[in-house]
């Protein structure tokens, strides 16, 4: 288990972690009080998201490619 350091801050993929839900409940409330007080861990949090979606967006457009390329060719 990751803890954030007393006075540290999160790095990116301990924000991502926590982003996606995966990190356990005490290292979520050190997380959501770093970035009551933490202006800079709120803007890279915002950054780590806006990658997260775009990666989703990219894997929902993967996954309905091959889908089409089937109808195409059977259809």
């Amino acid at each position: 288990m990751r803890v954030v350091p007393a006075g540290g801050h999160p790095d990116d993929q301990m924000l991502e972690s926590y982003l996606l839900g995966s990190l356990p409940p005490r290292e979520v409330q050190h997380i959501e009080e770093h970035l009551l007080t933490c202006h800079a861990c709120v803007e890279s949090a915002k950054r780590v998201e806006a990658y997260i979606q775009a990666m989703r967006a990219g894997l929902d457009k993967r996954q309905r490619k091959p889908l089409l390329v089937i109808k195409a060719r059977h259809g």
